[in-house]
């Protein structure tokens, strides 16, 4: 950089000189909660640029998707279906980090499946009456959250 001065008769000197601009502010992490559905696996995944919110470095420049992680991005339904919260952590391009965290809600939009036995032979007791359990008609039903 080449600074110059000038006086008042409109005299002029220069030099050069080296400046140097450091920036050691962490990016700002900004996140929002996720809705997301079970597959008929019962497997829901999520990735990070759906939790990010615009995170943006110091300079307000937007953090790029590569730049984003998650703490946790597969739920099965077998864990239950509850809203669980994860941490979305931010890299700028200096390697500084900042993290937030958001809630992640499930939807189970698949049916479940059932499959029941095709005949059943029952015999009644003495007063003429059978105690019937699910058990004994179903062959096999399922759900895709357990």
């Amino acid at each position: 950089m080449t600074l110059t001065v000038a006086n008042v008769a409109g005299q002029e000197g220069s030099c050069n000189a080296t400046v140097t601009v450091e920036n050691n502010v962490p990016p700002t992490a900004k996140c929002k909660f996720v809705a997301t559905n079970f597959n008929e696996e019962g497997i829901a995944t999520i990735a990070p640029r759906q939790v990010n919110n615009k995170s943006v470095d110091a300079c307000g420049v937007l953090i790029p998707t590569e730049a984003l992680s998650l703490d946790e991005d597969t739920f099965l339904a077998t864990d239950g279906t509850e809203p669980r919260t994860v941490t979305l952590t931010v890299t700028d391009v200096r390697g500084m980090i900042d993290q937030c965290t958001a809630t992640v809600y499930f939807n189970d939009n698949v049916d479940p499946v059932c499959r029941n036995i095709s005949a059943l032979t029952i015999y009644l007791d003495e007063t003429g009456a059978y105690e019937l359990f699910p058990e004994e008609l179903d062959n096999g039903s399922s759900d895709n959250t357990g």
